[in-house]
């Protein structure tokens, strides 16, 4: 009796139908394999729970993922493979029946975690006395004080303002040791650049104008580092993904600062708005910091001009900041935006105030940037006016 008072999650709803037709009780999340959300997993709390894999790669990542949701919050959880079969609709096609589904679901071990020594490793825990007296590095500056070693960071700004100037420009800098705007790199570090969207053109363009724009500074031969659509021989891989992880991981080796401009163009899998969607991009980035690498998020803005999407993308970075264009901001006046801090951990005082910023190109094609306070800009914009 006990596995005929499951609940069944299958992978769509004609398995749900074939279920129904079998007496049982079933489910399945709209979208089909990897569209499982959080919430779902809230209703099912403390059911006995049997999730029929399909039987192919996407059916059992997915079964796999929903099996890891629902761990620990049900009466029993159980995977259950119908070999032979793609899924359920096709199995009971083939002569399945309710009491041989039944057999086979009582006859099911419980899921647990897989742990696998050769890829796993045990959870550690460090009681106080051993963790206070233990010698750990301080955390050092890449760009001061905006981006720390193993630092995550989020620069945001509706299109057209200058996050792409304002990225390269925190790149060149970390790479050569300089300083930019109103930041400085103690040291030259590595840095790896994924931009998504850009033409090559376009890139080289911008990258020539910033670099000579640095002040008596350029970054050392292989330092900067750029990977860019037009110079590669497929797509640019998804880093929502494992599988796009994977295609960048043979270039960090090294690095001190990765920059992935921009979110939308770069993290393509899931829903932008649904949290779920930035989880698999937000273990990438953790993995990343335990490395001590740190990660700048290039991101867009919405509508609102508040930063597009779901706003678990702001709960890890050290420093979220945002661009915007000034009140009386013309459009013929190229780069000139407001820089505002939104979350700054342990950045506090004269450096988290708010200032303007505005690039020029010089004659001989180096940018030239002027910083001024924001307050100083406003009592010039009351002047003119």
């Amino acid at each position: 009796m006990l596995a005929a008072k499951s609940v069944l999650i299958v992978e769509g709803e004609k398995d749900v139908e074939a279920a129904r037709k079998l007496g049982l009780v079933a489910t399945c999340n709209s979208g089909g394999a990897g569209k499982w959300r959080d919430e779902y997993s809230e209703m099912l709390r403390g059911k006995r729970i049997v999730i029929i894999t399909d039987a192919d790669e996407p059916g059992r990542k997915h079964a796999q993922a929903v099996a890891a949701t629902l761990f620990g919050e049900t009466e029993s959880l159980k995977l259950l493979e119908l070999h032979g079969a793609k899924d359920l609709t096709a199995w009971t096609e083939c002569g399945g029946t309710r009491e041989a589904l039944l057999d086979l679901i009582r006859g099911a071990t419980e899921w647990k975690p897989e742990f696998n020594g050769a890829t796993e490793t045990p959870l550690v825990a460090v009681a106080v006395e051993d963790l206070l007296a233990r010698e750990i590095k301080p955390r050092e500056m890449l760009l001061n004080p905006i981006l720390p070693e193993q630092g995550l960071a989020m620069l945001y700004a509706y299109r057209g303002v200058g996050k792409t100037y304002i990225a390269l420009g925190i790149a060149a800098a970390v790479a050569s040791g300089g300083s930019f705007l109103r930041w400085k790199a103690p040291s030259p570090r590595r840095v790896l650049y994924v931009d998504g969207e850009l033409p090559a053109k376009t890139l080289q363009e911008h990258s020539a104008m910033i670099l000579a724009g640095l002040e008596n500074v350029e970054p050392a031969p292989g330092s900067l580092q750029f990977i860019t659509p037009d110079l590669q021989q497929r797509p640019i891989p998804d880093l929502a993904t494992p599988e796009g992880q994977r295609l960048i991981e043979p270039h960090l080796e090294g690095i001190a600062l990765l920059v992935l401009d921009n979110l939308s163009a770069l993290c393509r899998n899931g829903r932008e708005n649904e949290g779920e969607g930035w989880l698999p991009v937000q273990e990438w980035a953790l993995a990343l910091r335990r490395r001590g690498i740190s990660v700048l998020f290039v991101h867009h803005a919405g509508k609102n001009f508040a930063q597009r999407g779901t706003s678990r993308r702001e709960d890890l970075p050290d420093t979220v900041f945002t661009l915007k264009h000034p009140s009386n901001y013309n459009p013929s006046e190229g780069l000139r935006c407001e820089v505002h801090f939104e979350k700054t951990r342990g950045m506090l005082g004269d450096a988290a105030k708010p200032f303007e910023v505005q690039m020029e190109a010089g004659t001989d094609g180096r940018a030239i940037w002027t910083v001024k306070e924001l307050e100083d800009a406003k009592a010039q914009q009351a002047i003119a006016l």
